[in-house]
């Protein structure tokens, strides 16, 4: 989403205005696709769905297949109508992005031809997104046993507005942010999703400015 935002330039001063309190786990694009789609070039011309408009899977799903070159017939439907029209033959393709394994697709099987078409890591994706794979522990109706599929992951990112210090907003997530690194292990243990477990706080966002207070907090516990 703020990779979107730079190349939109729909804040031309974003990287001034938001500080990152901590870049959380990796959330991975699906694109599922029809029986007959084998590779995402086939796609070009086709209807692929990229979820509500302004949405973080609409943004993101915009953003590669720009950098790939590929134009599309996007719809915006929600996802769970997506699957529906997808199954149904109405669209080729649905884009998704979130942390795998995620429920909407967990229950579905390759029977009526549904696959995730894999998103290869070249080098023009690789600028903004991280190479990934979904699996047959994922996804076990979708891909084969021992098998795995290609495609990318987005960063998601904990952000808050560049408050000055002395303004009250700035001290309330101050206080968010201290307790939320407190008790962050407790995000780390069932039943909460295995994802927050990858999160490591300290890990640094190139190209962004962390929350001082942040910042602050880390410092005060580089030791561990």
């Amino acid at each position: 989403m703020l990779a979107y935002a730079q190349r939109e330039r729909l804040f031309p001063t974003i990287d001034k205005r938001v500080r990152y309190i901590a870049k959380l786990y990796n959330e991975e694009f699906h694109l599922l696709a029809a029986g007959g789609i084998r590779d995402v070039k086939d796609l070009a011309g086709r209807m692929v769905n990229f979820d509500v408009a302004g949405s973080g899977t609409d943004m993101t799903a915009s953003l590669l297949f720009g950098k790939l070159g590929i134009d599309v017939e996007r719809t915006s439907f929600d996802q769970a109508p997506a699957v529906e029209k997808l199954t149904a033959g109405k669209i080729s393709a649905t884009a998704y992005v979130a942390g795998k394994p995620t429920r909407l697709f967990r229950d579905l099987t390759s029977d009526g031809g549904l696959h995730f078409l894999p998103v290869e890591a070249s080098a023009e994706l690789l600028d903004t997104y991280l190479p990934s794979t979904l699996g047959h522990q994922d996804y076990p109706g979708l891909v084969a046993d021992g098998g795995t599929v290609s495609t990318v992951a987005v960063g998601a990112v904990m952000v808050v507005y560049n408050w000055p210090a002395d303004n009250d907003r700035y001290r309330k997530v101050a206080h968010f942010t201290q307790a939320f690194f407190d008790r962050f292990e407790e995000f780390q243990r069932p039943p909460r999703h295995a994802k927050w477990r990858e999160v490591n706080l300290a890990a640094q966002f190139p190209g962004w400015t962390r929350f001082s207070a942040a910042d602050m907090w880390l410092n005060g516990r580089k030791t561990q």
